[in-house]
């Protein structure tokens, strides 16, 4: 409060706090600190932390950190999932989601939670950068259902062709996928311009069928 404080324990421990509040707000060396937290209580340790993270920006460092520290569980996923439903910011979320889209492995019980943390996107900027993320992985079931719940709640013509195309381009997507992805954007994209540009895309996946 202004005034200079004696040496002592009591002062040591209440900058210790304060310079841990600080962290804890600011997201500095959050990398170095979910390192530490994982080496001495393992991944709920940090999932533990994250209760105590003050800011959108600050979770999403730590809770980035630790995706990319860990391979998760499907609890500690269901767990970091039911944490981030608390995050207002949508490029905070998307990018949260982004990481856990790249390291760790979707399974039937996390991909519900994973779309209700993503429920509460609503910049269509953002819902086609995480959709484009699926540009890059294996495609199983989970995860096309996952893009599809993305895809289908993104408004904007432009953002649904650019996102359809990008996951047109995993070599992993299957016909069946295909069909199932045009079909929601054919019910979604009203321009004809945008549909036009989306089926020229597709035209030669499905040129050789009967």
């Amino acid at each position: 409060d202004g005034e200079e404080q004696p040496a002592g324990e009591d002062t040591d421990a209440a900058a210790s706090a304060l310079f841990l509040q600080f962290l804890r707000a600011s997201g500095v060396r959050s990398d170095e600190r979910v390192q530490a937290l994982v080496r001495n209580g393992g991944v709920e340790a940090v999932l533990t932390e994250l209760d105590y993270i003050d800011g959108d920006d600050a979770f999403r460092r730590y809770a980035v950190a630790l995706v990319e520290e860990s391979d998760l569980s499907t609890e500690d996923i269901t767990h970091l999932a039911e944490k981030l439903e608390s995050v207002e910011s949508d490029h905070d979320t998307r990018l949260v989601l982004r990481a856990i889209l790249e390291h760790e492995t979707l399974s039937p019980e996390t991909t519900p939670l994973l779309i209700r943390a993503a429920r509460s996107i609503e910049s269509d900027h953002d819902l086609r950068l995480l959709v484009e993320g699926f540009s890059e992985r294996t495609l199983d079931n989970e995860a096309m259902d996952l893009a599809l719940d993305l895809y289908g709640r993104i408004e904007s013509d432009h953002d649904l062709r650019i996102s359809a195309e990008a996951l047109l381009e995993n070599t992993a997507l299957s016909k069946m996928q295909a069909a199932r992805l045009l079909e929601i954007a054919a019910g979604e994209i009203e321009s004809d311009h945008d549909m036009r540009l989306l089926l020229t895309k597709t035209a030669s996946m499905f040129a050789d069928e009967p």
